[in-house]
């Protein structure tokens, strides 16, 4: 176990009642009050002697109270400095509060919330408090480094907003990171977290006379009432969800166990994994507590079966957080238990839960004030990714001592030697806090800002708009059963409304809008920072969380429930290295850049594909993914994505790209083989030069070069099948520079082709063996480079047999049977090839030739222009194939396997 850092707050705390001659020690104050404890606890029937106990026990707190005053009257002289990062601020001297640890400063000017991954980590604590007879609700900032080795640098802790209007006794923030959710009894309120201030209200909670608790689960803010007061039921709805975009709560399926509980019953935790928040109740007739589970896809409440070997207490105290398949939760002051949940299907199609223990962590060390606490204790439970911690305690020293105390603690659970869950503590401080007016403050709720952005990967946030990636792996693993309630015609629908939807003006601008910011500012492939900067930028603003950076600017956005099944749309965003030669409003403004092959329109499509499936977020069936990809022109970007785990737990995968020789409103695809294999060769081919009159001097590159060039050609056509397509061409010859010198050597270059994985590596072999034999039958050495490093080999694209049928189905309910128009295989190739081989995968064509706009000329060409009437097809599409993919491919058993996370 890692050292715990000691507060100096905390030595200089000490030494003030250990100075000279001075006979009252706060040690001996605290034996004497121990002692008279036990000596109440044997003399329970003696009233009066337990009356003048009291009175003594008041006496010396009064006296301990009045010793540090005195020893005391000013802030502590400190023995040696303090951390640089740690803010010392004396108590308002009219407020009776003693500053025995670094404070939490009040009114810090608002900063930037930028955190940088390699330096450090923000947790924010919202709290509610009473100032001046009103209620107050105040957020702080807890900054810190964050590395997973011991530290002794202290956090830095920072005021950040205040709120004066209304008491919040919840708080939530669902998966759009800029809002806060805070309730409280006669309503709430929403914070945007980027500028710290109220944007809109919430309605009270319909249910009454009821204590709520609220929770934040895949996208939605919900709530579940239980009585406030013995014997008076909870009237009203018990259940319910915020519905943002009407602002009311709309009743959800009751909560039907109230009968099991007394009427004491209380929530005293949750946690939100595998489709369903489950709930830790106390009061339960016939046992000390139970749980329950809502599942948010099937909208049904289930009992959980609990193992309760080894504890008796409710398993969730606060949020619970899931790491891997584990849930851990706060157990008492210094514990951690942890627990495994599984689901299975039973045969009637309702779903058995069960919550099993598997081990109790003792020995979190955090720092404590130099007084036991008395009461107003309180902790929070903050995952920071991988298995780093959080974990943030409040509470009052003294009746007389108004001042509250943070201590804050980040450690990592281990696993030790035999296989050993420990906790490895990092560093603990404490923090006095003295809110001016008020004697005492709620912990309401903890968050960091990047979390669920946190931990999905280990890549660096430079800006706050990077934060977006920079979120905890929020993908739980859980399954969501069919909804059977939609018939097969409103199935058929789906498409027909997306594309109504994409077709409307607003969200037509607003591609056509993304389309033409991004073709005026192309990049080349791994460059794409701006482009990648304009859609996080639009996915805050939708709400939809997502990883960043992968493959240098590629980002992974999720739409849906947050489990299986998993389905991916994908856009590549990069550009070609060429003039626009279209004079129009919105030509490229880079020189000799331009976007000449559609993947402008692409990143349109994806977004607006994005806006539809996130208004229907509520009705998935399971999880899009959204997969923007940098690098397809011949960098291979989709290769170094899927390398660092965008389709993880991915089902299968869409991709289309815009063709200018089809009718708009058509679809071109083919089951099978759809683009070749392609590889990229180079060859130096090494003579000896000299004069071109005197050849016999020399040994000739050129003529050996050529030779190869004219031998490689006989590999299609005499050792290649007839039936089976292949392609061998040498694009690039470089040699000499004056007509009349025979140069040393010769560089060529080509690249080659073939429709199957055999065809290709046979290819791949011969070219090297022509070129070096051929070399060397003329006198000369040949070294021959793949570079496969900077130029991957393409795989064969081939399209999966079941998603062609799936993708007639979708298209034909959208467009018509009659508009999907099959072709056959090309020899170009495609690097979303690279997913295809990895998962089953499908690409298909989206015409764009209108001929009453004249002639649209092929990718690659200056004059490459896009029919922006094509992006509403593109984006329904998108959306209806991975909608009804998610529909007919739900799972069938239980809990998937792998590293899945807490919603959160």
């Amino acid at each position: 176990m890692g050292d715990r850092c000691i507060s100096q707050f905390s030595v200089a705390a000490a030494e003030l009642t250990s100075s000279q001659g001075h006979a009252l020690t706060m040690a001996s104050h605290q034996d004497d009050l121990l002692g008279k404890i036990s000596e109440m606890e044997k003399s329970v029937g003696k009233i009066s002697e337990m009356e003048k106990t009291l009175g003594q026990l008041l006496d010396w707190s009064k006296s301990i109270t009045q010793e540090i005053r005195l020893r005391h009257p000013g802030p502590p002289a400190m023995m040696e400095p303090l951390p640089p990062s740690t803010v010392i601020e004396y108590c308002n001297p009219n407020h009776e509060a003693d500053d025995l640890y670094p404070s939490l400063p009040e009114d810090w000017e608002h900063a930037s919330m930028t955190v940088n991954q390699e330096e450090a980590r923000s947790v924010y604590l919202f709290v509610s408090s009473y100032e001046d007879d009103e209620h107050a609700n105040a957020v702080y900032e807890v900054k810190f480094k964050h590395g997973g080795e011991v530290t002794h640098e202290s956090p830095i802790v920072r005021h950040v907003a205040k709120f004066r209007k209304g008491s919040c006794h919840d708080a939530e923030r669902i998966l759009n990171y800029s809002r806060l959710y805070c309730i409280g009894h006669d309503g709430g309120f929403i914070v945007d977290t980027e500028s710290w201030s109220k944007c809109s209200s919430i309605p009270p909670i319909p249910a009454s006379k009821s204590l709520e608790t609220i929770v934040s689960a895949y996208g939605k803010v919900y709530y579940l009432a239980c009585p406030s007061t013995f014997l008076s039921p909870v009237l009203g709805p018990s259940f319910g969800r915020y519905d943002h975009d009407q602002k009311i709560w709309k009743q959800m399926t009751p909560f039907p166990f109230y009968d099991d509980y007394d009427p004491r019953m209380q929530i005293t935790g949750y946690a939100v994994c595998y489709g369903a928040i489950l709930f830790s109740l106390s009061g339960l007739r016939n046992g000390k507590f139970g749980v329950v589970a809502f599942h948010v896809g099937r909208k049904d409440w289930n009992r959980v079966k609990v193992d309760t070997f080894a504890y008796c207490a409710p398993p969730f105290q606060g949020r619970a957080v899931v790491v891997d398949e584990t849930i851990y939760a706060l157990y008492g002051e210094s514990k951690i238990i942890a627990f495994s949940f599984t689901m299975d299907k039973d045969d009637d199609n309702g779903i058995h839960y069960s919550l099993r223990q598997l081990f109790i962590l003792q020995g979190l060390e955090f720092e404590r004030p130099v007084l036991p606490c008395f009461n107003g204790r309180s902790q929070y439970l903050v995952h920071l990714g991988n298995h780093d911690f959080f974990h943030v305690q409040t509470g009052w020293c003294d009746v007389y001592l108004k001042v509250q105390y943070l201590s804050i603690t980040t450690f990592q659970i281990v696993v030790g030697e035999g296989g050993r869950h420990m906790i490895k503590t990092i560093y603990s401080t404490l923090h006095s806090v003295d809110i001016k007016g008020s004697e005492w403050f709620d912990l309401v709720f903890c968050f960091t800002p990047t979390f669920a952005r946190a931990s999905l990967h280990s890549g660096e946030a430079t800006d706050s708009e990077d934060f977006s990636f920079y979120h905890e792996e929020i993908i739980p693993g859980y399954f969501f059963l069919l909804d059977h309630s939609l018939s097969p015609e409103e199935v058929a629908q789906i498409p027909v409304k997306f594309l109504d939807h994409a077709k409307r003006q607003e969200l037509f601008d607003f591609m056509v809008g993304v389309r033409r910011k991004i073709h005026e500012n192309p990049e080349l492939g791994f460059e794409e920072f701006e482009t990648s900067k304009l859609i996080r930028a639009e996915l805050d603003q939708m709400g939809i969380p997502y990883k960043y950076p992968l493959a240098e600017t590629g980002i992974v956005g999720f739409i849906g429930t947050g489990g299986p099944p998993f389905v991916a749309i994908r856009a590549d965003m990069d550009a070609l290295a060429m003039q626009e030669s279209v004079e129009w409003e919105h030509k490229s403004k880079v020189p000799g850049k331009m976007h000449a092959c559609g993947h402008d329109a692409h990143v349109a499509m994806l977004l607006g594909a994005a806006k539809i499936l996130q208004e229907h977020h509520h009705e998935l069936q399971g999880t899009v993914v959204l997969v923007f990809q940098p690098a397809e022109e011949g960098g291979g970007g989709a290769k170094k994505m899927l390398d660092e785990g965008a389709l993880e737990h991915v089902g299968a995968i869409f991709g289309l790209h815009v063709a200018a020789d089809y009718p708009i409103g058509s679809v071109v695809t083919r089951s099978g083989p759809f683009f070749a294999a392609s590889g990229f060769f180079e060859a130096v081919i090494s003579g000896k030069g000299g004069h071109a009159a005197i050849p016999q001097h020399t040994i000739d590159p050129i003529l050996a070069a050529s030779n190869v060039i004219v031998s490689l050609q006989h590999l299609v056509s005499r050792e290649a099948d007839p039936l089976e397509s292949q392609v061998v061409t040498v694009g690039k010859f470089q040699g000499g520079g004056a007509f009349n010198v025979i140069p040393d050597s010769v560089t060529i270059g080509g690249t080659f082709r073939a429709f199957s994985k055999e065809s290709f590596i046979q290819l791949k072999q011969r070219i090297e063996e022509v070129i070096t034999r051929q070399a060397s039958v003329q006198r000369c050495n040949a070294t021959v480079l793949f570079n496969e490093r900077d130029k991957p080999f393409y795989p064969v694209a081939v399209n999966d047999k079941n998603l062609h049928e799936h993708f007639r189905n979708v298209a034909g309910d959208l467009l018509g049977p009659q508009n999907i128009l099959e072709r056959q295989p090309m020899m170009g190739a495609e690097d979303f090839s690279f997913y295809q081989e990895a998962i089953p995968g499908y690409f298909f064509f989206v015409g764009m030739k209108n001929e009453s706009q004249g002639k649209f000329e092929s990718g690659h060409s200056p004059f490459f222009r896009v029919n922006e009437d094509v992006l509403p097809y593109g984006a329904a599409l998108h959306a209806s194939l991975a909608t009804r993919y998610l529909l007919e491919n739900q799972p069938k058993s239980t809990l998937p396997k792998g590293s899945f996370h807490d919603e959160l």
